[in-house]
């Protein structure tokens, strides 16, 4: 929240250009400002889209498990224990779905935008039911809030913590990257950082208190999709199915 009210405060002041590559060149010069571009083009933005296209595969094979199936291999070490590269079919379909969105975007802000609001309606909507579902299951525990299990402490503890709830909170600050292209800058911008980053805090928050309600804090650890597990402990299978199919919309949305 403190870096979204820093956006708030000094992105208007720069609503001729879009990017932080201008603003960074104007405080600290042309280095840094080329850095800053060139690490988000080719590192942190492409690496986090391949990212959530990946998890988006891999919700999928929930489904589908042939698209887990190694159709061939890249003769670079960059596989698993430095092997071969193998490629699957549901890479490819990842491929697919990030240039789709790239072409809906490509017909402008309009369309994009509107995508986006669309699917991210539902995904909120599919969130809070997740959290109705836990919350009211009966099948919770408020002693599982005080559970826990070994993890490392002091400052690597933290950082390891807090690389995940960035990861969740990432795209915070992405709105500014289009402020030359907001109506009323100066009161649209402040409004859609302080307003997007408080909606994601009260989601969040809510939607780890019903996770540790219903899983104590060994079974979320022992999880890697949290979420499914929680639903198959309230309503089945089927529930885990529901939450697989809010993950893909949910990635899909982001």
């Amino acid at each position: 929240m403190f870096g979204a009210l820093t956006y708030a405060d000094w992105r208007p002041l720069f609503r001729k250009r879009a990017a932080n590559t201008f603003t960074l060149r104007e405080a600290y010069g042309p280095f840094f400002g080329f850095l800053y571009g060139w690490t988000q083009t080719w590192v942190a933005k492409s690496a986090s889209i391949a990212t959530l296209a990946t998890g988006f595969f891999y919700y999928l094979a929930n489904f589908h498990p042939e698209l887990e199936k190694v159709i061939g291999a890249i003769p670079i070490p960059l596989g698993h224990n430095g092997g071969p590269l193998e490629v699957r079919s549901g890479q490819l379909l990842a491929m697919a779905v990030i240039l789709f969105l790239a072409i809906v975007n490509y017909f402008g802000v309009k369309i994009g935008g509107g995508v986006q609001i669309a699917v991210t309606v539902i995904k909120v909507g599919l969130i809070l039911v997740i959290i109705v579902a836990g919350v009211a299951s009966g099948q919770g525990n408020t002693a599982n809030f005080t559970t826990s299990i070994p993890v490392a402490g002091g400052f690597s503890g933290f950082f390891a913590a807090l690389v995940a709830a960035l990861w969740a909170y990432d795209g915070w600050n992405n709105v500014n990257m289009v402020s030359s292209e907001i109506r009323n800058p100066q009161r649209n911008l402040p409004l859609a950082l302080i307003g997007g980053v408080g909606a994601v805090i009260l989601i969040y928050l809510l939607t780890n208190v019903a996770y540790f309600y219903v899983l104590s804090g060994a079974e979320v650890a022992a999880s890697d999709r949290v979420a499914a597990a929680m639903m198959r402990k309230v309503i089945g299978q089927g529930g885990a199915n529901a939450v697989s199919i809010a993950a893909m919309i949910s990635i899909f949305a982001a």
